[in-house]
């Protein structure tokens, strides 16, 4: 699993690193150069191609990362709210 590359389904980014699949790959942990770690099911990356908010998202996720703050489980529910709500995040 060292070496496997995919692209970040939050900001799209290509080659970028997964670090660990659980649930026999439903969760997948990526290390991406621009959003930072964060860990996304299967079923909410569909939600999180979704691009008017991906930007948003994205700055999110690397301010948290900087930050040394825990990110939650990016889930299905989570993923709608952020895309329903109209200011940042």
């Amino acid at each position: 699993m060292n070496n496997k590359l995919q692209q970040c389904p939050i900001c799209s980014l290509e080659n970028q690193k997964i670090l660990a699949e659980r649930d026999h790959g439903d969760k997948v942990t990526y290390d991406c150069l621009r959003c930072g770690r964060y860990t996304i099911p299967q079923a909410a990356e569909t939600i999180a191609k979704q691009k008017e908010k991906s930007a948003e998202l994205s700055g999110w996720l690397r301010e948290r990362n900087l930050l040394g703050i825990e990110i939650p489980m990016l889930t299905p529910s989570f993923l709608e709210d952020v895309i329903k709500k109209p200011t940042q995040l």
